[in-house]
């Protein structure tokens, strides 16, 4: 299928709701006039047939596009290796219904797109960050603590992970969490982030938790990621053996992939 035919279906198909475009050479143009006409979507895949990024055409502006189908559940960019950020903040505002997200080889993306994902996007279910390199422990510990309905993570070759965020899942650890906020600043900008409609809008920034870490009544700290059931971790060369090890004992019903 050529990108004239998919930008047809805009006109032509206003009621579809899943489309899958795998493999396909799409460009912005095409998405912009799939968007347009069909607003109902609800599935849309639009990943590379490299997984490791640099033959999608796509950038932010086909992103942008998306964000007029409020009712995407599940969408996969994998391989867009020309997204950035602002294109990933831009879709969680106004997607926040979305239930599964693949950004796997979309290496350009940072802690700001993570955050954001996080804060706005709480129902997701499954959460693809394959080969997005420049995610750290402040990404992930961002996820942690809103992302609650996770059951599937991909982490795959995010290199950039240090061993004290598979100690938070392991020990459910506070004491790591707060450790992890407290080390050396990154270089990430203060982005700011629209809180739920419910509350006020306030800036966010990477450096701090959106919420707080304090404990329950019962002074027991939280389960993170109290769903999850797999979550891959492999090429993820400062986690040693032994945590993912203490992690697969201590939460025995997460199947979790490391080599």
């Amino acid at each position: 299928m050529s990108a004239v035919a998919v930008a047809s279906l805009g006109s032509k198909c206003p009621a579809l709701r899943r489309l899958n475009l795998h493999g396909l050479a799409i460009n912005d143009q095409a998405v912009r006039d799939l968007a347009a006409g069909c607003q109902l979507l609800e599935t849309l895949h639009l990943s590379s047939s490299n997984p490791f990024g640099g033959s999608s055409e796509l950038t932010d502006e086909a992103v942008l596009a998306l964000t007029r189908c409020p009712h995407l559940r599940c969408l996969n960019l994998q391989g867009a290796s020309h997204l950035t950020d602002a294109g990933v903040v831009e879709l969680a505002r106004k997607c926040n219904k979305m239930q599964r997200l693949n950004l796997g080889g979309c290496y350009r993306l940072t802690d700001v797109a993570v955050v954001h994902v996080s804060v706005l996007m709480r129902q997701l279910s499954h959460l693809s960050l394959f080969q997005c390199f420049k995610i750290t422990d402040r990404g992930i510990l961002s996820m942690m603590k809103h992302l609650t309905q996770l059951q599937l993570v991909d982490l795959h070759s995010c290199a950039s992970l240090t061993p004290a965020i598979v100690e938070t899942l392991i020990h459910n650890a506070e004491q790591v969490s707060l450790e992890l906020l407290s080390a050396p600043e990154s270089s990430a900008s203060v982005v700011a982030v629209p809180s739920p409609p419910s509350r006020a809008a306030r800036p966010l920034d990477v450096k701090t938790p959106p919420v707080s870490l304090s404990r329950s009544s019962q002074h027991q700290p939280s389960l993170f990621w109290p769903h999850l059931q797999s979550m891959d971790v492999a090429s993820c060369r400062n986690i040693p053996p032994s945590l993912i090890t203490q992690l697969r004992t201590l939460r025995s019903a997460v199947h979790v992939v490391h080599y």
